[in-house]
């Protein structure tokens, strides 16, 4: 039966990740099974590895842009960064499941995160995490 379960769980799709984060929380034995080495290996295989489709890059005026790779054929020649008015400076820190992490500063120099979507510009704001000072 779990030989049956792992073939359904290979099948889910690679960009749709909440199917899989749900199927963990039905029971322990769907969560173990998502979360071995071996199963996970195998979804990779299955489904091939993701396709590069180009770059996030940093600009020296702390502005970020993409930059489309050659074997991609892109409908658009580029993205760029349009933060809001009071966010002048970020700076591109990681890049994930087409979803960009960027840290911005604002007229203050205070910091904040903003995750964002290239295709849609859709922009999240979120507030940069404190952290306690400790010089040990």
């Amino acid at each position: 039966m779990e030989e049956l379960v792992e073939e359904i769980l290979l099948r889910f799709p690679p960009d749709e990740p909440a199917c899989r984060i749900h199927t963990t929380l039905v029971c322990k034995s769907w969560y173990c099974i998502l979360c071995e080495a071996g199963f996970l290996r195998r979804y990779r295989d299955f489904h091939g590895k993701p396709y590069l489709v180009g770059y996030i890059h940093n600009n020296s005026d702390f502005s970020s842009g993409f930059l489309p790779s050659t074997g991609f054929v892109s409908t658009c020649t580029a993205f760029t960064f349009s933060p809001s008015a009071a966010l002048k400076r970020s700076w591109a820190l990681n890049c994930r499941h087409g979803q960009v992490l960027v840290q911005s500063y604002d007229d203050d120099n205070s910091v904040q995160l903003i995750v964002w979507d290239p295709i849609t510009d859709k922009q999240q704001h979120l507030p940069f995490p404190s952290y306690p000072y400790d010089y040990n």
